[in-house]
C-alpha cells in the first residue's frame, strides 16, 4: 500500500504512530498540489483512518473498522 501512496504524492513523510480502535498504526503524510492527506496504516497494511486538507482549506476524514467481521447486506 505504501508504494501506491508514494506514487500518488509529491512527498511522503512518516508522522508518528497512534492507536485506533485498539490497533497500533503508523501515520504517513502525503502531499500533492491539491491536498495534504494523513493515512494511518496498521501492522497488516490496512488503512485504519485518514484525514485530509484541500488547498482551499476544506477538511475531512474518516475511520475504517470491522476488518475480519462478518457483514450482511439485505437487498431492498
Amino acid at each position: 500500500m505504501l508504494e501506491d501512496l508514494a506514487d500518488a504524492a509529491s512527498s511522503l513523510e512518516e508522522v508518528g504512530s497512534r492507536e485506533i480502535d485498539g490497533a497500533s498504526t503508523d501515520g504517513y503524510e502525503l502531499t500533492s498540489e491539491e491536498r495534504t492527506e494523513t493515512w494511518w496504516i496498521d501492522g497488516d497494511g490496512r488503512l485504519r483512518a485518514f484525514e485530509f486538507v484541500y488547498a482551499d482549506g476544506s477538511t475531512g476524514g474518516g475511520t475504517l473498522f470491522g476488518y475480519g467481521e462478518e457483514s450482511r447486506v439485505d437487498a431492498p
